[in-house]
Formats: structure tokens, C-alpha cells, sequence
């Protein structure tokens, strides 16, 4: 009896045990959809896989606790994966010791983003409200998506957390003003890629990326300031930093001006053909055609004074609008360790284009790279001079400065750079006071970068280029007969994506 009464007891145990093993998978909660009343993710059903893009509509708050893992499932259709979409709220608020995981169910099929539209709830720093990522892990992403996190006309804060491992960029930003701060962003193609309406930069450690921080335009005034930027990418247009300068003010101005004009042209070519028929009639001594012409004359100077009015209005409307959305591009206290492409490139789309362009303070550390600055297809004819003082340039050896920038020293069409004064040492307190130490110690792989020899296989075919490629020395790509290698539109940039050996 005794025995038969163990028996039980084992068997009991045994399977309490298995229930205890399996109890993740039981309490695993299946999400997808629309999302259309206020939702909370609490831990106690965690994980939550999504097998289906989400939508939170206009209006609902999605809020996520601390310590929620939510994985995204394989989408069927490869060129995509699954997102999150936040048309009202995301309140993704993890901690330090337990921070909010948004991850692939396997890494190796990469899921989409996180979106936030326009009509999503901006961040109010003030009411600390609004939609925000905060101690947050965003991994493996950007599957068929710009990047990991997308801002489209929003204005999310995205602070104290870890994007790493994607396949596009790690935060893009279209429109809005940027709250960027205190995150760790590695292993992604461009860092952060800014089209923005200003914004704050801030204290964030940005390395092994394909680039670190791509400005590719900017309204009103944007800080990039106290980050650590680390790059080993062969990237020439700015492995560490990419800035882009553009022309900006109000379309429907710009439009009204141009229409104004148009007005003031044709009012003019007609007052001109209204005093050459003055001129006719005189000449020809018939009075009341003359009385005719000059009535016709004056009225065609009436209309030409009313149009240069209404035009001197309309264009000192645009430029006020273009004043008022100069870009005002402040980058200080940054610390840039550039390993193998150029570190800062900088270019000018338009010859019209508003901007206040300063780089100071900042530690730049070149020795392993190739230019510390990069100036590229320059549109004014006059440039006036970049403010790049003040900064550590590794050196106090002008020539060996000078041979680290190319300017109007190299190319008469680009403006020269101002580097004087220079700082003697390094910056103190310049970058970033966080830190990364890769896993195991091992050095992690670069986007874009082949370090050991590697088959591209017709199993796997379609291959996808969405940054440069280096072949290492001593390393060997293989391609199969029959793969096929596209190479995507590289944005702004004037040359292609390209396979270096």
C-alpha cells in the first residue's frame, strides 16, 4: 500500500513539474489586429507573440508593462514583416532591471517596426504624457520597413533603450520634433536617419552601425550634442555623421510668390506692348488712336503696380516663412571614433538653402579612417565658411589636420572649413556616459562588412543590398550561378550602394 501510495505521489510530482516547465508557453498570449479600446500587456501573460500586424487607432492607449517580452511571429510574406502600428498612444515604459523586449520569434526572419503616424499622441515632456519607449529593447527589426522605429509627423520620446540588429536603420524620423536620448543603438544600418522639425539628440552611444547619425533635413533648431559615435563601416559619405543641407520654407508661400511673379511678367510684357502702341500712335499722328493707347497704357500700368505689390508682399512672405524654418544645426560635445570610412560628410542641396551650421567641441578621433571631414557637391557659388572650431582633432598639427578635411582646399566649388581655434587635448566630458562592451568580448559583426568567407546560394536568392558592402582582405564571396543581387535606392545620396573587394 505504502508503495503504490509513493507511486502516486511521484507520478503527481513529475507531472506538477512539467506543468511548472510549460507554464511560459501556457500563459503565452496570442495578439494581432485592431486595438480599439484602452489595452494594458500586463507581465502575468507575458509573452505576447504577435502573428499579425497591430493597429492602435486614434484615441486608444496601448500600455505595456515592465518586464513584457513581445515576440513577432515569421510573416508568410517575406519581403515583409509584422509591425505595430500607434495611431493613438504607446505607453512602453519598462525599468532598468526589467526592460520591455520587442523582439523576431526567430531572429533569423526579421519582423517589421514600430510606427507612429501623425495622428499618434506626442510626447509632452512637461505633463511627462504621451506616447513614449523607455527602457525598451528593440531587436531584430526593419523588415521591409525603413527602420526599426518610424516616426512619420509624430513625436514620440524614444529614451533609455537598446535598438540593435536590424535590418534598415535603427530609428528614422519623418517630420516632427525629435526627443532622441540616452539610448544604446548597435548593429543597425544608419543609427538614426532625421528628417525632423528639430529636435534634441542626446547622450546617445551609437556604434558599429553602417552609419551613426544621417541629417537628412531639419527645420527650426536641432541639437546633437554629448553622444559617442563609433564606426568601423567603409561608409565614404559620413561613416559617423551625414549632413545634409536643404532649402526650407512654406509651400504654399514658395507658391503664392512664384505665382505673384508670374503676374508681375505678364503685366509687364503687356505694359511694354501698351507703350509701344503709344509710341505707334504718336508716330502716326492719329489722335484718337493716341487717346486710345494712352488709355490703354495707363491701364496697363495699374494693373503692373498692383501686381508688383501684391508680388513684393507674396516674396516677403516666403522669406519670412524661410527665415523663421532656418535649420539651426548645433553639434557639441560629441565623441566620434572613426575606424575606416569618412567620419563627417556634409553637403548642400540648394543654393537657396537657410541654415546655421556649427561644429563644435567635440572629440573626433580619425587615426584609423580616412577623412575626419568630408565635403561633397556644394550648391552656393560664394560658400561662406563652416564653423567647425574648437573641436580635438586627435592632433595640433595643422597639416595633418588639413590633410584630414577636404574643402576649398582641395575643390574651389565647396566651402573651406573654419578649424581655428583648435582644442589642445581631448574634450572632457564629450560623448556619451554610456558604454558597450560586445557579448563574450567578441568584436561584433559589421553591417555591410564580409569578415569571414561566405556563400550567397540560390536557395536564398533574392539578395538584397541596402548598404555598402566590404569584402575583408583574405576573405572570399561566392555567388552561385543563378542568384540574383539587387541593390536598393540609397535616399539622398549622390552615388550607389556598391560591393567593395
Amino acid at each position: 500500500m505504502k508503495s503504490r501510495i509513493w507511486n502516486i505521489t511521484a507520478v503527481l510530482a513529475l507531472f506538477l513539474g512539467l506543468m511548472m516547465n510549460h507554464l511560459p508557453a501556457a500563459l503565452a498570449t496570442e495578439v494581432g489586429g485592431i486595438i480599439d479600446s484602452d489595452t494594458v500587456w500586463t507581465l502575468d501573460k507575458s509573452p505576447y507573440f504577435a502573428g499579425g500586424n497591430i493597429l492602435v487607432k486614434e484615441g486608444v492607449t496601448l500600455e505595456i508593462e515592465p518586464g513584457v517580452t513581445v515576440r513577432f511571429r515569421t510573416a508568410p510574406i517575406q519581403p515583409l514583416g509584422y509591425y505595430l502600428r500607434v495611431d493613438g498612444t504607446l505607453l512602453a515604459q519598462g525599468s532598468e532591471e526589467h526592460p520591455i523586449l520587442f523582439t523576431a520569434e526567430d531572429e533569423n526572419y526579421p519582423w517589421g517596426c514600430i510606427v507612429f503616424t501623425d495622428s499618434s499622441t506626442d510626447w509632452n515632456e512637461e505633463k511627462s504624457a504621451g506616447s513614449v519607449l523607455r527602457h525598451c529593447v528593440i531587436e531584430y527589426a526593419g523588415k521591409g520597413q525603413e527602420a526599426s522605429v518610424l516616426t512619420v509627423s509624430a513625436s514620440p520620446l524614444i529614451a533609455d533603450s537598446i535598438i540593435r540588429y536590424g535590418v534598415a536603420h535603427g530609428i528614422r524620423t519623418l517630420g516632427g520634433y525629435q526627443n532622441i536620448v540616452s539610448n544604446l543603438v548597435h548593429n543597425n544600418n544608419a543609427a538614426i536617419h532625421l528628417s525632423c522639425d528639430g529636435g534634441l539628440i542626446e547622450n546617445n552611444y551609437l556604434i558599429d552601425n553602417q552609419q551613426g547619425i544621417y541629417l537628412d533635413s531639419s527645420l527650426y533648431t536641432i541639437e546633437i550634442k554629448n553622444n559617442t559615435i563609433i564606426n568601423a563601416s567603409p561608409e565614404p559619405y559620413g561613416a559617423c555623421m551625414s549632413i545634409h543641407l536643404y532649402f526650407h520654407s512654406d509651400e504654399e508661400a514658395e507658391a503664392n510668390a512664384a505665382q505673384a511673379n508670374a503676374v508681375v511678367q505678364a503685366a509687364a510684357q503687356a505694359k511694354a506692348a501698351a507703350d509701344e502702341a503709344v509710341a505707334q500712335a504718336t508716330a502716326s499722328g492719329d489722335v484718337e488712336a493716341y487717346v486710345a493707347a494712352m488709355r490703354a497704357a495707363d491701364e496697363a500700368d495699374a494693373r503692373f503696380n498692383a501686381a508688383a505689390d501684391a508680388a513684393e508682399i507674396a516674396n516677403a512672405t516666403a522669406i519670412a516663412f524661410a527665415e523663421s524654418m532656418t535649420a539651426k544645426i548645433q553639434i557639441q560635445n560629441n565623441r566620434i571614433i572613426n575606424r575606416s570610412g569618412n567620419a563627417i560628410s556634409v553637403t548642400e542641396y540648394d543654393p537657396r538653402a537657410n541654415y546655421e551650421f556649427s561644429v563644435t567641441n567635440n572629440t573626433i578621433e580619425n587615426t584609423e579612417g580616412n577623412l575626419s571631414v568630408f565635403l561633397y557637391s556644394w550648391k552656393h557659388e560664394n560658400p561662406e565658411l563652416l564653423d567647425m572650431t574648437g573641436n580635438w582633432w586627435g592632433t595640433t598639427d595643422d597639416i595633418e589636420i588639413d590633410q584630414k578635411i577636404y574643402d576649398a582646399n582641395n575643390d574651389f566649388y565647396l566651402p573651406k572649413v573654419n578649424y581655428q581655434p583648435i582644442a589642445t587635448k581631448e574634450i572632457p566630458n564629450a560623448g556619451s556616459d554610456l558604454s558597450y562592451t560586445p557579448p563574450d568580448g567578441e568584436e561584433p559583426e559589421q553591417p555591410g562588412v564580409i569578415t569571414e568567407d561566405t556563400l550567397w546560394t540560390v536557395e536564398e536568392s533574392p539578395y538584397i543590398i541596402t548598404t555598402n558592402i566590404l569584402i575583408k582582405e583574405n576573405v572570399t564571396l561566392e555567388i552561385e550561378p543563378g542568384v540574383t543581387v539587387q541593390f536598393t535606392t540609397p535616399g539622398e545620396q549622390p552615388a550607389g550602394y556598391y560591393i567593395r573587394v
